[in-house]
């Protein structure tokens, strides 16, 4: 798998594991992301720092995971920004609940009753 892709893999999954935290009120994230031969699992603390590590398949086959992991985690750690996505969050549930207050699923659901 090329890096690009499998980064660009776990960024998302372990930013939808973010937002999923801050909805629960979590103060960490949980992320797991398939490979072509095992899994990386990723791991968020609220402070933004994000860790890596490496699983494979044949467990008799020996890699040295430790610098990858370690690019990995320092790469996501500039990406992802867990205030970003609290406030992302704060913003949708504030304009969700106006709606939802009185009764309605969003604003187009108020015009359509408004006539």
């Amino acid at each position: 798998m090329k890096l690009e892709i499998l980064t660009g893999k776990c960024y998302d999954a372990i930013t939808e594991s973010i937002k999923e935290a801050v909805r629960s009120g979590i103060g960490n994230a949980l992320a797991s992301v398939n490979t072509n031969d095992g899994y990386i699992e990723l791991y968020s603390k609220r402070n933004g720092s994000v860790d890596a590590y490496v699983y494979h398949d044949d467990k008799n086959r020996y890699h040295d995971d430790k610098n990858f992991e370690a690019f990995l985690s320092k790469k996501l750690d500039k990406e992802v920004d867990w205030y970003s996505i609290e406030e992302e969050i704060r913003e949708e549930r504030e304009s969700y609940d106006i709606w939802d207050d009185h009764g309605f699923n969003g604003e187009d659901d108020y015009r359509n009753w408004k006539g």
